[in-house]
């Protein structure tokens, strides 16, 4: 039914998933959405696009001066941050800080508490007990 009402929508598409690597293992994958096909050479230019942003996320990880943790640790904190941001209807700088000041207040790491509100092991708004998955 999705992509009978996708086609009724959009026409006929054709996507082109690629995978973002650096090595034999795929970090994620470049989609692709067009109307005509992609012919050969276009692939092979997707591919080298595909494996240009594998490599920036890589770059990314070993050059960032925002932090030592690995790229998965710090987006596990931007989703906890996107959590508390809608539990208390702060703007991200003030979401991230609470994150932060609880990590500090509780001795624990800012991953470990990013993991725990990920995971609803731990809500930051008032109305909702420290550990009590709601």
């Amino acid at each position: 039914m999705l992509s009978e009402a996708v086609r009724r929508q959009l026409g006929t598409i054709e996507v082109l998933s690629l995978p973002l690597s650096m090595s034999a293992d795929p970090m994620g994958i470049l989609t692709v959405y067009r109307h005509h096909p992609f012919p050969d050479d276009e692939q092979e230019v997707a591919q080298f696009v595909a494996d240009a942003v594998g490599a920036a996320i890589v770059r990314d990880h070993e050059t960032s001066e925002q932090s030592t943790e690995p790229w998965l640790a710090r987006s596990r904190v931007h989703m906890a941050t996107g959590m508390v941001v809608a539990q208390l209807r702060v703007p991200p700088d003030d979401a991230l800080a609470l994150i932060r000041a609880y990590a500090f207040a509780h001795d624990q790491s800012l991953e470990h508490v990013a993991r725990d509100i990920v995971e609803r092991h731990i809500r930051l708004d008032s109305d909702a007990e420290e550990g009590v998955d709601p």
